[in-house]
């Protein structure tokens, strides 16, 4: 015969421990994916100005340059959320280059669409969709990154940044 024994108070103590330190580490873990999307995002997807013979200015580099993300922020709710953005003060060219084909589009961006090209952006693969497709890309990343928040939590340094892969690597070797 087999006897467990159980210390529920001990249990509980560390269940409210591991929830008090869970919003910080859910933080540190989401901080940590969401500068693996803005990296990916800008190394890869974000365009550089469109030609001017495709009705852009030529100047490259500023929107890539925009990109932050923001330290974790916990909500009332005990939720967490960490943004990730584009544009500052250029916000409305981030929208425009994002969402292009739309209403936020330049007139000589639309122009250009009229007369069945698209936009000639200065490297190839970049263009629309730049911080929408990594995320996408990145997405599988977050059960990992919840496991890495409660072995935080329950270990007590609020994340434990190791585990058995690092965000970003292959799962299973692809």
């Amino acid at each position: 015969m087999l006897d467990f024994k159980i210390n529920a108070g001990k249990v509980f103590e560390r269940l409210k421990a591991a929830a008090t330190r869970g919003p910080a580490a859910a933080g540190k873990e989401l901080y940590k994916l969401a500068n693996v999307v803005m990296t990916d995002s800008k190394q890869h997807y974000v365009p550089k100005a469109p030609t001017k013979s495709a009705g852009g200015t030529g100047i490259s580099g500023q929107l890539r340059a925009s990109g932050v993300v923001e330290l974790p922020v916990e909500n009332s709710d005990g939720s967490v959320e960490v943004r990730m953005a584009f544009g500052g003060v250029a916000g409305a060219y981030a929208l425009a280059v994002h969402e292009d084909l739309s209403e936020y589009s330049p007139p000589s961006w639309q122009k250009v669409h009229a007369e069945g090209r698209g936009i000639d952006w200065t490297q190839s693969g970049t263009g629309p969709k730049y911080l929408e497709i990594p995320f996408l890309n990145h997405s599988r990343d977050l059960p990992v990154a919840g496991a890495q928040a409660l072995r935080g939590a329950f270990s007590g340094d609020s994340g434990s940044g190791g585990g058995p892969r690092a965000l970003g690597d292959p799962i299973g070797g692809e």
